[in-house]
């Protein structure tokens, strides 16, 4: 049978640095039938001009090989879209039967695709499959993984698989650019809700309440870790994207939960954004989780030692002191050298 066709879209902003690194890794991936849509979201950078190169280069090495090129499409945008409207603008030139979602600062491991394609095919019941990853820095060094693994690379731990919904609101395990998707799925949930500043949470929820998750036990991803990561979002001064974006998911997952388990999960992840929105000082994010806390449903799963935490903190913002003893720390590690 023909291998199905896998859409990797592949979004930049200011990735000029890993760009050549990364490209190669899509196009030279075990699996036979792969397209590549690049998109560039407004970079600052030389990105553009080195997107250009490197297709110059691939061609160039591709009739050196007499070998037939991947196919790809390009499209630069000249203001900032953001990656939920980047990404669905793609999505809608993508052929393939499955789609990656794929950031041009990290690498595929050439197996990667072929390894995701063959558990989906054999599972047509499941619409999104994930695996463990390499996590880097900025030079390419291996800092880690994302689940801790064997002498065999295998994960030590169990990862959630199948019915992932309630492990979903607990917390966020799935490693994102590991994920392969059914392209069907994406559409039947109109891509990604474009009023989010980010995109994980909300599909991870939307896709996990219609569909199974199967986990692929290997590493096939090389994750990159920059200062500028999604997860420093979470710690922005107010207004913070991140944690408004969770709060409207929050309410779309409180709509979807129908068990007493996905309302606990809910309830704890609520909790600790809660506590994030307070530590950061947005009080409007805070005030929003508070008050999906004060659902029964929420509710009847907090302890009580959580419900006094939660009054203590709800009764001053607590930043302010944290920030005067951190630089009173540094002061005084200062005059100590």
């Amino acid at each position: 049978m023909e291998a199905p066709l896998v859409s990797v879209i592949a979004l930049c902003h200011n990735h000029a640095p890993y760009l050549e690194q990364a490209l190669w890794s899509v196009v030279g991936q075990t699996h036979p039938c792969v397209e590549l849509l690049i998109v560039d979201d407004a970079s600052h950078d030389v990105s553009k001009v080195r997107i250009i190169e490197w297709m110059e280069e691939y061609y160039h090495e591709c009739a050196r090989q007499g070998s037939k090129p991947r196919a790809i499409r390009t499209f630069f945008f000249e203001e900032k879209q953001g990656n939920c409207r980047a990404f669905n603008h793609a999505l809608r030139w993508a052929k393939g039967k499955y789609v990656i979602d794929f950031s041009t600062d990290d690498v595929l491991l050439n197996t990667h695709i072929e390894a995701h394609v063959r558990v989906l095919e054999q599972h047509p019941q499941a619409g999104v499959s994930f695996s463990n990853a390499w996590y880097i820095d900025e030079q390419g060094k291996v800092l880690g993984t994302h689940y801790p693994v064997d002498a065999a690379e295998h994960a030590k731990v169990q990862v959630p698989s199948g019915n992932v919904k309630a492990a979903i609101l607990h917390s966020a395990f799935i490693c994102t650019p590991t994920m392969v998707m059914r392209s069907a799925l994406l559409h039947r949930l109109q891509g990604y809700d474009e009023t989010l500043s980010y995109e994980d949470f909300d599909f991870w929820v939307r896709a996990a309440s219609c569909t199974s998750f199967l986990f692929v036990d290997a590493c096939t991803v090389m994750k990159r870790q920059l200062r500028t990561s999604h997860n420093s979002g979470f710690y922005a001064p107010p207004p913070n994207a991140h944690l408004r974006s969770t709060l409207q998911v929050t309410y779309k997952a409180l709509s979807l939960c129908q068990t007493e388990e996905e309302y606990r999960a809910l309830a704890r992840r609520t909790f600790y954004h809660w506590r994030l929105a307070m530590y950061v000082g947005d009080k409007k994010a805070a005030q929003g989780f508070e008050q999906v806390l004060r659902f029964p449903a929420l509710r009847r799963h907090l302890s009580p030692f959580a419900r006094i935490i939660g009054k203590l903190l709800s009764l001053g913002y607590w930043r302010p002191a944290y920030l005067l003893y951190r630089r009173c720390c540094d002061w005084l590690l200062r005059r100590l050298r």
